[in-house]
């Protein structure tokens, strides 16, 4: 009995280490594990790599040129708030970073909160990348660090991995758009409530 489970032992950090770190691209990373792939991961001081990023892809789109806001929930959430989704900004680059605009509306009345950001599914980091001001214009930050996404209140990023990432499978473009493109009735940011 003590050899079967010794052989399962060794079969499984065998397993684990094959489809380790050294898969092409991090394609194993799960944002859900803060960009760990396997088990060796979790021994590294070092923080998974993000590509370059293309600074064409930056550009903030247009906040009044978009038109399909779909409302998403998440446990962790204020909940008298309200969050959306822009469907029409969800863009995801060649370098492996999904761009997109979310919209807080708070319950309170006060103003909504407009976020342009970047997730980057195989290290399981965002970042913020412009703010929306009340004009329709953005704010853009001059120095925005990449952030660990992590479950606690009101972080949408980790609720987003769902619709963004795929737990094992390398970062797909098309199946992201695929993922959002549904019909939604139109509305603009200014009739979210």
């Amino acid at each position: 009995m003590r050899s079967v489970c010794t052989l399962a032992i060794i079969f499984s950090i065998s397993a684990l280490s094959w489809a380790g770190p050294n898969s092409p691209n991090g394609a194993n990373r799960d944002p859900r594990t803060g960009g760990k792939a396997d088990f060796w991961d979790w021994f590294s001081d070092q923080p998974p790599e993000i590509p370059a990023e293309d600074n064409a892809l930056i550009q903030p789109p247009k906040l009044n040129e978009l038109k399909k806001w779909q409302e998403f929930s998440f446990p962790e959430r204020n909940k008298s708030s309200k969050y959306y989704l822009a469907l029409d900004s969800v863009t995801p680059g060649a370098d492996e970073v999904v761009r997109y605009v979310v919209a807080v509306v708070p319950g309170s009345g006060a103003s909504k909160s407009v976020i342009y950001e970047g997730m980057h599914c195989n290290s399981g980091q965002y970042r913020a990348y412009a703010w929306g001001k009340p004009d329709q214009t953005w704010t853009v930050g001059k120095t925005v660090n990449w952030k660990q996404i992590t479950r606690g209140f009101n972080q949408w990023q980790y609720a987003l991995t769902d619709r963004f990432c795929f737990f094992l499978e390398s970062y797909n473009p098309d199946l992201i758009k695929r993922r959002f493109d549904f019909p939604v009735p139109e509305r603009t940011l200014e009739t979210l409530d």
